[in-house]
């Protein structure tokens, strides 16, 4: 049996792996809804609705995993999970109808939101999950940014059929690392080290935060190409843009990286989330491609900075790790109403003003929730530190 600790090397590479598998479409969302409305002549509403379904099912899993963390086997489940996946991708390359499209990518999505629930579980589980969460960051964002980089290449050769073929062989070859991913939520050899049991009003007013910063997250991030399309600019320099937006985010996971313990959680979560808010601000108005490519690039940058922060702040919360997997159910969520939320925020001209200030208002709430938790942790645990 392979698996042996959640801090072991083949683990902890094995749970960010499948944290890429989890989310192949939604990390090149922008360029896949683009795709909706290019190639299968959806409407931008459409196309919102259908990124919409797919991240419901993801959400879905999401939440059964974490009701059902310790009754269920983390191997066999994510076994199960791929095949799912494999089955809504091979099922989307084969149909063009809206509905049937809409209906094959929420299939994918349940199969891939039970990938990303057990990976970023198993990431909570160890020692270090800001570190960890961070590492992974950048490897989906490497993924990320070639992806959107040769996703106009790919429409023109392989169509969206065969994008979707890619997924479903993806999750096949990865059939062979489940064996490295823990048996379960009990799996934690040595919890997290500032870790204590917070008041359950106290959870639960972080995860309404989680969601909140989620939504805010998806509102933005499904439509971006859209909106750089709707200003004036062109596809490929868009999809450039977005590329280097992916770059910028291994950097800001890189950060994380640099910076996990040394600045605490509280001040560079405040920044990433004001940060990131102000970036939207830029494309409220009329903008050239500088102006695009800054605001997307700060957005990516800090929203990937800020997430491994939020992720290790909720894994702090107990000291079970059943934090972490109802965070990462919160997450789904937000990322799953979050598209179509936003395609019931297009006015009848296809104008985003009403979407993008969704996106920031929903940001700001999310600072006020997750900030105040993560205080009330920080004087929690110091109190603790001080009595010992």
């Amino acid at each position: 049996m392979a698996f042996k600790d959640v801090n072991s090397r083949a683990s902890r590479y094995a749970a960010k792996w499948f944290g890429t598998v989890g989310v192949l479409a939604f990390i090149i969302q922008p360029g896949i809804v683009q795709g909706f409305v290019e190639l299968l002549g959806l409407s931008d509403r459409e196309a919102g609705l259908t990124a919409s379904a797919e991240m419901t099912g993801v959400a879905i899993t999401a939440i059964l995993a974490a009701a059902l963390a310790h009754r269920i086997n983390w191997q066999k489940t994510l076994y199960r999970c791929l095949v799912i996946a494999i089955i809504g991708n091979v099922a989307s390359a084969l149909v063009e109808t809206p509905a049937l499209i809409a209906l094959t990518r929420f299939v994918a999505g349940i199969g891939h939101g039970g990938v990303i629930s057990i990976s970023f579980g198993a990431i909570g589980l160890t020692k270090k999950p800001d570190r960890n969460f961070a590492l992974y960051l950048t490897w989906l964002l490497a993924y990320g940014a070639v992806g959107l980089l040769l996703l106009p290449t790919a429409f023109d050769t392989i169509g969206l059929s065969g994008v979707f073929w890619f997924f479903a062989i993806v999750c096949l070859l990865s059939m062979r690392a489940v064996k490295y991913i823990p048996h379960s939520a009990d799996s934690r050899t040595e919890p997290e080290p500032s870790a204590l049991e917070m008041p359950l009003p106290m959870k639960v007013t972080a995860l309404v935060g989680v969601l909140a910063y989620n939504i805010g997250i998806g509102i933005a991030w499904a439509y971006l190409f859209l909106i750089g399309m709707a200003g004036g600019l062109s596809e490929q320099p868009v999809a450039n843009a977005l590329t280097a937006s992916q770059v910028a985010g291994i950097g800001g996971a890189a950060t994380a990286v640099f910076l996990a313990h040394r600045l605490g959680r509280l001040l560079p979560m405040s920044f990433g989330i004001l940060a990131g808010a102000a970036c939207l601000v830029l494309l409220l108005g009329r903008f050239d491609i500088g102006v695009y490519s800054v605001a997307v690039i700060g957005f990516n940058c800090l929203w990937n900075m800020t997430l491994p922060y939020i992720l290790a702040a909720a894994a702090s919360f107990d000291r079970k790790g059943l934090m972490t997997l109802y965070a990462i159910a919160m997450q789904m969520i937000g990322l799953g109403v979050a598209p179509g939320l936003a395609a019931l925020t297009l006015d009848e001209s296809g104008g985003y003003t009403p979407m993008i200030l969704g996106s920031i208002y929903w940001l700001l709430g999310s600072f006020i929730l997750i900030i105040f938790v993560t205080y009330q942790h920080r004087q929690r645990y110091a109190a603790l530190q001080a009595a010992a």
